[in-house]
């Protein structure tokens, strides 16, 4: 794991549990910079509507970009997921300047999560937001993704990003070598292809 953190292929999102009484502060989350490697390691490029795993690739996905962002634009702020030994869970939070910030990620625009009472009360957030794919333009910079979403067809770019039709990373991990974890990584450039109806490059 810490390989694959140090080469850029994963990345973990800590808990935040400053109330260890109710709170699990044992477990990181492990999610990857980008979907096309897990979709890799899973052996499964099926069509969004024929997969099981559209949350999980959705969470993925947003938190993954978000950090993205932050970084590219130099912002500061501590990042966490909240779980309690009650199993509620609170899929990402932003905490600057003792504020916290926090969001559950839906793909389903009209599934209305609540964000469990024993957070609300404790960490007194400021914002609290659910992001699906019908909202998330602020969340990840509002002006890029017009320019890559031109026509306003929001498949097509859940197409680009989820599916990764331009680059396939495969990541083998060799168990049988003595460093446990030993990392080849092999990256295959087999197409580049366009969404149809686009004139743009992306």
């Amino acid at each position: 794991i810490d390989l694959l953190e140090k080469t850029f292929v994963i990345f973990r999102l800590s808990p935040l549990a400053r109330n260890p009484r109710n709170e699990i502060n044992t477990t990181r989350k492990i999610y990857f910079y980008d979907n096309g490697v897990r979709n890799a390691i899973l052996n499964n490029f099926s069509p969004l509507d024929l997969r099981n795993d559209v949350g999980s690739l959705w969470e993925n996905f947003i938190i993954s970009e978000r950090k993205k962002l932050l970084e590219y634009h130099n912002i500061f702020s501590n990042t966490y997921f909240w779980r309690n030994r009650s199993q509620s869970e609170i899929d990402y939070i932003e905490s600057r300047n003792q504020e916290f910030n926090a969001f559950e990620m839906k793909w389903n625009p009209k599934v209305n999560s609540k964000f469990p009472k024993a957070f609300v009360d404790f960490y007194k957030p400021i914002k609290m937001e659910i992001i699906n794919r019908e909202n998330y333009w602020d969340f990840l910079d509002e002006n890029n993704w017009k320019r890559i979403i031109h026509n306003g067809q929001f498949e097509q770019a859940v197409c680009l990003w989820l599916k990764i039709t331009s680059i396939i990373v495969v990541v083998r991990i060799m168990k049988s070598q003595p460093l446990a974890g030993q990392v080849s990584t092999y990256i295959y450039v087999i197409t580049n292809r366009r969404p149809q109806g686009s004139n743009r490059q992306v």
